[in-house]
């Protein structure tokens, strides 16, 4: 068996950094490839050495989508796993995708969201019971925990350290593409983020808004402008207040640009509203501004403006 010394782990990871790829592009990890070998068992498998280092993340950011070139025949269903090496052949789970089943004879592609760091690693968990997933060639190594489908501790969840046991020669056959993330709220700066540059938890998006300035335009209107973090909806208007009548008539805006905006809109005065204008001479009018970021929760803001004839 195959052991790589800690000089070689310091060397693999030096190499890493000096091929690191320039910040702000998606890059491919990893290789598919028709397998022709097969494991007969459950378990997880590393690619914990490949040439060029290819099976290891070069930068910070997020797997957004992982590959299976599935061989023909029944194939049961698989995940991927992202592992950190922790020291001697002990390694971290980091993240995993779901359970995918793969379509026989295709290359099959499965979208994800796992958080990475330079350096983690590649790799796959079968439940068994027989899995065509590899190759035997020279230059790459596999770790691996492995056993009978149903044994207990071969599919170690995130956070947890287990030693695996090294095989020269296997690789395995998985890809992935890894995304920048600027602002590292673990969402992909290219297919994930719809707030680029905000960190938040709804597709990267927080439920923020922000009233910058209210203007009053001649006696029936309202200029609104508001800050918002990204793509989403945007509605202003009077709050909702069923003991009092509405002074605006709101607005809707769709906003589909990804990066932190200055929106302006217009509302007209309802009529009831420009009565009591006209009437008093002045009017305390209340603007709420509601960001809803996409596949999240309301944010809102509210501010006060008096108005004259």
């Amino acid at each position: 068996m195959k052991r790589l010394s800690l000089a070689s782990w310091v060397a693999v990871a030096a190499a890493i950094a000096a091929n690191a790829s320039p910040a702000g592009a998606a890059v491919p990890v990893g290789q598919t490839f028709t397998p022709d070998q097969f494991f007969g068992g459950e378990g997880t498998f590393i690619q914990s050495t490949s040439p060029g280092n290819s099976y290891a993340v070069p930068t910070d950011g997020v797997i957004t989508n992982w590959s299976f070139e599935a061989a023909a025949g029944t194939t049961p269903p698989l995940k991927l796993k992202i592992v950190r090496h922790a020291g001697g052949d002990d390694f971290t789970t980091i993240g995993d995708s779901q359970l995918e089943t793969p379509t026989p004879a295709t290359l099959n592609t499965w979208t994800t969201r796992i958080a990475v760091k330079a350096g983690d690693l590649l790799g796959h968990y079968y439940p068994g019971p027989m899995t065509v997933s590899y190759r035997d060639v020279s230059g790459y190594d596999t770790h691996d925990i492995s056993g009978s489908p149903g044994t207990p501790g071969l599919d170690p969840p995130p956070g947890t350290t287990v030693t695996y046991s090294p095989n020269p020669g296997n690789q395995i056959d998985v890809s992935a593409v890894l995304e920048p993330d600027a602002d590292q709220d673990g969402f992909g700066d290219e297919s994930q983020d719809k707030c680029l540059g905000t960190p938040g938890a709804a597709n990267g998006c927080p439920s923020t808004v922000t009233i910058d300035k209210l203007k009053q335009k001649g006696d029936t209107k309202v200029k609104v402008t508001a800050t918002v973090p990204g793509a989403g909806s945007l509605e202003v208007g009077s709050p909702s207040d069923p003991a009092k009548k509405k002074s605006l008539k709101a607005v809707t805006n769709t906003l589909t640009a990804t990066t932190k905006q200055q929106v302006k809109l217009t509302l007209k005065l309802t009529k009831s509203a420009i009565g009591r204008l006209d009437e008093a001479g002045k009017l305390k009018l209340n603007v709420k501004a509601v960001y809803i970021p996409v596949g999240g929760p309301a944010g809102s803001q509210t501010k006060k403006k008096k108005l004259k004839t």
